[in-house]
């Protein structure tokens, strides 16, 4: 047998050194002793050039790009200083102390391109979540490589990806053949419109040699004839020389003193001019010789800017209050579904700390379905008052899905219900000699909206973790429902409005801990007469939710989840869950689309006093279309979806989808099954230009 294996390969001695080189590589970070790596501090200094080699209107779209868009100069230069650190996944986090830039307003401009100047060369990703290292165990399928000896018992080892794929790279390094430790490291490749090339000089010794010691980087952006090149350089591993205590401070002085490595004549020349023009800008302000163009001074470089871009400031002494809002006319934040049609979104938060353990947030998220006409909006605000146990008071405004149940027109008027609740037989059946021209304008094909109510919330929980593993919720919930056509119920003398008004519990429980799964049973009961309610019910649900991260960036998210109602008052009549509802305002601009039913109709959501649901999505860069040619390069995560759902009339409902994601946008198709017969398919797409920027 042994004869027989060593048959099936037979090695040259090239190849035997080859994967010699290789396994020490991909082993070498294990053996490296990282004992009090996460509570060592240092310092770093990074400079960057900013040049305009084509630019035209569009620029101004691109988030942190106004300032170089709208400015009157192509060439500009920025200097940071930075304390550094690790957080808990060995990762460097940098608290910026120093920052001084020829950039108007000091404008953060391609930020987004900075964490490539961080790279963790020996972890499964490259720069953060993104960009999978050739140099990590797990990620050898996606490359081939090339060992040359070198002398002095060096190696140069040239990887080259087996793909074309922006989630992969080509590099070249110069290792110890003895250890595997990489000392010097070229990457090339593409992500989020931007080319990279980027030089590495790895640390010495100890935790050092798994980081970089110096990083260089040409970055080539392009976006709609815009072309940008930015050169930048940094410096780890700086003693300590300032306060600790210093914020983003903009001083000159104090640069010099910290600058390890001296500015080329290009460099000085640009902040030469830069501070000559803006000494003339002073002199003339005070010679009061020319007044501030309005058009310019305030509408492009105020509004424009606010309105095109995202805004991020801090406020307070000690920075402790914060307001970030998402651009407000910028297109390319729009998403489809098939229901709702083309939905613009936007997103404004903020947040004040008072102490350590006392912060205020506040968040308005805010969405319009063009298709619907309907304004979508949710107001949480967030009291935190004890962070070691997860203890907060939060109150949640807003106006929630349409109720699109029958149930009350069919008791007004007599009819029986019907066998299937997706259509409703028309009202006027029974009253044919009835005529109401003041109503007919609002009424569909299927006179759907006779029976829908509007649906304004407010939620009011307070929130405990006894420990890791349980938590609790106490709160209110309360529902005002108004008919949206109030004059066809108040013609048969019925209510067109419905409060209700319930107390809420919850138990938490994580078995394994934060970061594990998350096993949640809610319980409401409503109570006729409490704050002006007119309905009383009581309900029980239970939702179990679950994301494992594998390796290669894969992840596989799952969610099950059951209700019920245990009491039915004398006037019932709306059914609404707390864990199955129509989610109208997807959190954030990403991909967020686990968990949800695509094709589902709105109606039933509202349609049972049951329901049970599963959701299934699993993710990776790399699926089946990453390797297709000419297209496949420019995905950059795959996904497929399974859904189920078990309600009355339906037994059961699936969904079962295909989805991927670009630099450009997020497009999922996806197939409905109803009583396991064919129901349609559909499609929804969202725009991710510049999602990480």
């Amino acid at each position: 047998m042994m004869a027989f294996a060593a048959n099936a390969r037979r090695m040259s001695p090239r190849d035997a050194f080859s994967d010699s080189v290789m396994c020490l590589v991909f082993k070498y970070s294990q053996s490296v002793d990282t004992t009090g790596r996460a509570e060592h501090k240092s310092y770093a200094y990074t400079k960057f050039q900013i040049k305009t080699n084509k630019r035209n209107a569009t620029l101004m779209l691109v988030p942190t790009m106004y300032a170089v868009a709208h400015g009157g100069g192509r060439r500009f230069i920025s200097e940071f200083y930075n304390q550094m650190t690790l957080d808990a996944n060995g990762r460097p986090v940098a608290k910026r102390l120093l920052n001084i830039s020829t950039i108007p307003h000091r404008s953060n401009t391609l930020s987004s391109v900075l964490k490539y100047m961080t790279p963790t060369v020996y972890g499964e990703t490259l720069f953060e979540t993104n960009i999978l290292s050739p140099f990590h165990y797990k990620n050898r399928r996606y490359y081939k490589y090339a060992v040359t000896q070198l002398p002095f018992g060096k190696a140069q080892v040239y990887v080259y990806p087996r793909l074309k794929n922006t989630q992969v790279i080509e590099a070249r390094a110069i290792v110890d053949s003895q250890s595997g430790k990489i000392s010097m490291v070229d990457f090339e490749g593409e992500y989020d419109m931007t080319r990279f090339y980027i030089s590495i000089i790895m640390g010495k010794d100890g935790f050092g040699s798994l980081s970089p010691a110096r990083c260089s980087m040409r970055a080539n952006f392009s976006f709609m004839g815009n072309k940008i090149t930015g050169m930048y350089t940094t410096v780890y591993g700086l003693p300590k020389i300032l306060s600790d205590s210093l914020n983003n401070v903009a001083d000159t002085a104090l640069m010099a003193k910290v600058r390890p490595i001296e500015l080329n004549q290009d460099e000085a020349d640009i902040y030469r001019k830069f501070y000559e023009k803006r000494k003339q800008i002073t002199d003339s302000l005070n010679n009061n010789i020319p007044e501030k163009n309005f058009a310019k001074d305030i509408l492009w470089d105020v509004i424009g800017d606010n309105v095109l871009n995202r805004i991020s400031q801090g406020f307070g002494k000690q920075n402790q209050g914060y307001f970030r809002i998402s651009p407000i006319l910028n297109p390319l934040y729009m998403g489809y579904s098939e229901r709702k049609g083309i939905v613009y979104k936007f997103d404004l938060k903020g947040g004040y700390r008072f102490t350590e353990n006392l912060e205020l947030g506040l968040r308005f998220k805010g969405g319009y379905s063009m298709k619907q006409h309907r304004f979508y909006f949710n107001i949480p605000m967030t009291f935190n008052y004890n962070p070691k146990h997860n203890g907060y008071l939060k109150l949640e405004i807003g106006n929630g899905n349409r109720i699109s149940n029958n149930r009350v027109a069919r008791k007004m008027l007599g009819i029986s219900k019907p066998e299937d609740n997706d259509f409703l037989n028309p009202l006027f059946s029974k009253y044919p000699g009835l005529s109401l021209p003041e109503i007919s304008t609002d009424i569909d094909a299927n006179n759907r909206k006779l029976t829908e109510f509007k649906d304004d919330y407010l939620r009011l929980t307070n929130h405990w973790s006894f420990n890791d593993y349980v938590g609790f919720e106490i709160g209110l919930v309360s529902h005002q429902r108004k008919a949206v056509v109030e004059s066809f119920y108040k013609l048969f003398n019925y209510p067109s409005k419905y409060v209700s008004v319930a107390p809420a519990v919850a138990l938490e429980l994580l078995p394994w801990g934060k970061k594990g799964s998350i096993f949640k049973i809610d319980y409401e009961k409503g109570w006729k007469n409490l704050l002006g309610s007119n309905i009383d019910y009581e309900r029980v649900e239970a939702d179990a939710q679950t994301i494992f991260q594998a390796s290669r960036r894969q992840s596989y998210s799952i969610r099950l989840g059951a209700g019920f109602y245990t009491r039915k008052g004398d006037h019932w009549d709306f059914v609404d869950y707390t864990n199955f509802h129509d989610d109208n305002i997807p959190g954030g601009w990403n991909d967020s689309w686990r968990g949800e039913f695509e094709l589902l109709p709105s109606q039933w959501y509202n349609a049972s006093d049951y329901y049970v649901r599963g959701n299934f999505t699993y993710e990776a860069p790399m699926i089946a279309t990453a390797w297709l040619p000419l297209i496949g390069k420019y995905i950059e995560a795959e996904r497929l979806y399974v859904s189920s759902l078990v309600v009355n009339h339906l037994h059961p409902y699936t969904e079962w989808g295909y989805g991927v994601t670009t630099r450009a946008i997020t497009l999922g198709f996806f197939a409905a099954f109803k009583n396991t017969k064919f129901n349609g398919i559909g499609c929804r797409f969202g725009f991710e230009l510049f999602r990480d920027w």
